[in-house]
């Protein structure tokens, strides 16, 4: 199932593969010899390195027990294939002690010590270990770089709802004013580390390191006031979190520090006043709330996925002011918000946006650029509705909750403009083809609306009958296409048939024979594919 994104790197020439911390049918991957060897290394052809990740050899024996000691967890990793292996403080003594126990060849580390060899010569670190100062200077925050970044954040943005009150002063009750007055509000607003995520400076599980760099990062705050006919006002409005030791000690079995653990911060009265106040004094309330470093990343899973602390009564009170309220979410994961959020004028999700989000995120809400981002994720209308996932496997029983509808707030593909799309007119080249064929089709795709747009074609395919449990439908290419006001193209799509597989009973991924249908359309939702049959022969 999770299979395709891999080979498909392995085979382009990847040169690493980290190992999981997972299982496959009970057996760590660390020593999965069926997925690293007959997989990997045999049927891909993969001839690079692999690594651990952190104390993998170790959970074996303290966490996982599949293995009785050190030993015999270096012998299995060593056998497995693993040619690095990543902090396991007891691996080197656990090998020597495997090899003194004939548990392993004194040999066996000869083909991991040549890829890992192989590996820095293809890099060149044998004749110069460290790039010179100056090429760093010249790469490193360099403007090409900047540039990037902020087209990247520009292009993540998606538009999930807008009732017409963006872009701001277009059109309605804002294009008279002069300035629009705005009031930013919400514990996110003015946070550079949550804009860069997890991993930008420090994982969640080791904390952030010192000396971001703030200067350089552009907070939605920062975005907005640099914006010329804006009158902007700031009100924290809610704290989110504070940070306990965890009671279970300061220490890992393997002696690794443990994080801190979330308390969620309660309400504040004096936050919420000042940030009512300055809802009424303003024509539009952008509200910036979502989830904070401490929440998100490796060893962060929280247990809700509504909005922690003081956040939902924010948004309640920025609803009941009657002033038109603008969500940014900056959150790594799908959250539900509070049922106030559906009187909401407009809903972005802006993710992490990295240092220029900011700076994206004021240039989507005055309309200096228009949202073409789409969802990779869906997202539930309340935490107990999962899974919303669009690619869930067929043959549950029922169609719904007894209470909800099992349809998500936003679906997977799910994004908006500033103008109008419609499809028309998908057609095949041919409707019978054989396994090693492409599917060649054609549609028309036409603007029309009164702003440009960078519009998502999105191809998906569902494989009528399956001989085993399979999902309805999976994306399986995309392309996008610029169209000014009022353009129409016909676009054309390529998709190999080889890529209509499925996992069979017996574990096989194969494309079978019979009837497909070819979805295409702006989002995963059933009702905005237009569709056309087709059928696999031989």
């Amino acid at each position: 199932w999770f299979l395709p994104p891999f080979e498909r790197v392995a085979r382009e020439g990847c040169s690493t593969f980290m190992l999981g911390y997972q299982t496959s049918d009970g057996v760590p991957i660390t020593v999965n010899d069926w997925l690293l060897s007959d997989v990997l290394r045999g049927e891909w052809g993969y001839t690079g390195t692999l690594i651990t990740d952190w104390d993998n050899v170790g959970r074996m024996v303290w966490e996982q027990r599949v293995q009785p000691d050190y030993a015999h967890a270096a012998a299995a990793a060593v056998t497995a294939g693993n040619d690095m292996v990543m902090t396991t403080p007891h691996f080197y003594e656990g090998a020597l002690e495997a090899v003194q126990k004939g548990m392993l060849r004194p040999d066996a580390f000869d083909a991991a010590v040549a890829r890992i060899l192989t590996l820095k010569f293809d890099l060149g670190l044998f004749e110069d270990p460290r790039l010179p100062s100056s090429d760093l200077d010249a790469v490193v925050g360099s403007g090409a770089h900047s540039d990037l970044n902020l087209e990247v954040a520009r292009r993540s943005l998606v538009l999930l709802e807008n009732d017409g009150v963006l872009p701001l002063g277009a059109t309605g009750p804002l294009a008279a004013a002069d300035p629009i007055r705005v009031a930013v509000v919400g514990p996110l607003a003015d946070d550079a580390q949550t804009q860069l995520g997890d991993w930008a400076g420090g994982s969640g599980q080791a904390g952030w390191l010192d000396g971001q760099p703030r200067e350089m990062i552009t907070t939605v705050l920062d975005g907005l006031r640099a914006v010329e006919g804006l009158a902007v006002r700031h009100a924290h409005g809610a704290e989110i979190l504070t940070l306990e030791d965890d009671p279970l000690g300061a220490t890992f079995p393997d002696g690794q520090p443990r994080p801190p653990v979330v308390v969620p911060a309660e309400s504040d009265p004096r936050l919420l006043a000042e940030a009512v106040r300055a809802a009424d004094a303003a024509d539009v309330v952008v509200a910036v709330v979502g989830d904070r470093i401490e929440l998100v990343g490796e060893g962060r899973s929280t247990a809700t996925l509504e909005l922690i602390g003081g956040q939902n009564a924010l948004l309640d009170a920025m609803i009941a002011s009657g002033k038109p309220v603008i969500v940014v979410l900056l959150a790594s994961k799908p959250l539900v918000l509070p049922a106030s959020a559906a009187g909401a004028a407009a809903v972005i999700w802006a993710a992490n946006p990295g240092m220029h989000g900011g700076r994206a995120i004021a240039e989507l809400l005055t309309g200096a650029i228009e949202p073409s981002g789409r969802l990779p994720i869906s997202f539930a209308r309340h935490v107990g509705q999962q899974p919303t996932y669009y690619n869930q496997i067929r043959g549950q029983h029922g169609t719904r909750y007894a209470d909800l509808t099992q349809a998500p707030a936003w679906a997977f593909g799910d994004g908006l403009s500033f103008t109008t799309v419609e499809y028309s007119a998908l057609g095949l080249v041919s409707a019978t083809l054989g396994a090693e064929d492409t599917i060649v089709a054609e549609v028309t795709v036409a603007n029309t609306g009164s702003r440009s747009v960078r519009e998502t074609v999105q191809v998906y395919v569902r494989d009528v009958v399956t001989s085993a449990s399979w999902t309805d439908k999976e994306l399986k290419a995309y392309r996008q296409v610029d169209l000014a006001p009022g353009e129409s193209a016909r676009v054309r799509l390529e998709l190999p048939v080889g890529d209509c597989s499925i996992v069979d009973a017996a574990g096989i991924r194969r494309v079978e024979p019979g009837a497909f249908e070819l979805l295409v359309g702006p989002s995963s939702r059933e009702e905005a594919l237009l569709s056309a049959a087709f059928e696999v022969v031989g």
